[in-house]
């Protein structure tokens, strides 16, 4: 609908103009891939180990309606953190946010382990969240 708070849209995903904007937790892709509303279309970019990565971008079908997930809104590129709480990312998504006041798009380097990637937070008037996410690569 367009009104939707940052969390929302980090954490539960929205449909804007036939794709799918948001939607950045495992957990909420896990329960809607149980339920058939979202299809998982592919892993995106190099390897991935699957016991040790838990940085990573996927592409999927989401539909609302619980009617067929292929027939849904693309999500062309996903980042997510996998298996993190949720605690722990709305603490790094926190972060990002107070860091941001001062900047339209933060990317910041993380490293945890040997896992390196960058958190992205799109802040608007210094004060609202829009987005946060992980990527592989820091964006403009």
């Amino acid at each position: 609908s367009g009104d939707s708070s940052g969390f929302e849209h980090v954490f539960v995903g929205e449909i804007r103009n036939g794709s799918v904007i948001g939607f950045h937790n495992w957990i909420q892709f896990y329960r809607l891939e149980r339920m058939g509303k979202v299809d998982y279309r592919g892993f995106i970019g190099g390897k991935r180990t699957q016991d040790t990565d838990f940085m990573i971008t996927i592409q999927f079908s989401w539909d609302e309606d619980l009617e067929d997930a292929d027939d849904g809104a693309l999500k062309h590129v996903g980042g997510t953190l996998l298996g993190t709480s949720p605690e722990f990312e709305v603490a790094m998504y926190t972060l990002a946010w107070v860091y941001g006041k001062e900047n339209d798009v933060v990317n910041i380097p993380v490293a945890i382990g040997d896992q390196e990637f960058y958190l992205i937070a799109h802040v608007y008037k210094g004060k609202y969240l829009g987005t946060c996410f992980a990527s592989r690569i820091p964006q403009r």
